[in-house]
């Protein structure tokens, strides 16, 4: 998240004088979504953020060079209305982060014994 916050500032004199306001708005708004996502239990509705972001690279994409109808993935369809609508039903993302099972293999691994001569891993814990 971190690199999030301080992309946009970095990047403003790299974009296209044309697009370069509207593409540093969906930066604040992807930081606000995944934030949300991630912390908020509340299911809080975030339709509408992540219809302006949709909107914004539809309209961007209609006169920015590199942000045609060919660029929108999937990925930004799910994350911009899927997402927000399973957010409100689950009222939580967050739990469905592989994230936390990730640290946590990382963290038993720590604790993981390989036998070289057979192969075998035995657990300490």
């Amino acid at each position: 998240m971190k690199l999030l916050r301080q992309l946009p500032g970095m990047m403003s004199d790299l974009l296209h004088e044309e697009t370069r306001t509207e593409v540093l708005q969906l930066w604040p708004t992807l930081l606000f979504l995944l934030e949300v996502f991630s912390a908020d239990k509340t299911g809080k509705d975030v339709q509408p953020e992540g219809n302006v972001m949709l909107d914004t690279l539809v309209r961007i994409g209609s006169r920015g060079k590199g942000y045609g109808k060919e660029r929108m993935t999937l990925y930004i369809h799910i994350l911009c209305h899927h997402a927000p609508q399973k957010h409100k039903e689950q009222m939580c993302l967050g739990k469905f982060c592989s994230q936390a099972l990730e640290k946590k293999m990382t963290f038993s691994s720590i604790f993981s014994i390989s036998d070289r001569t057979n192969g075998t891993l035995r657990q300490i814990l």
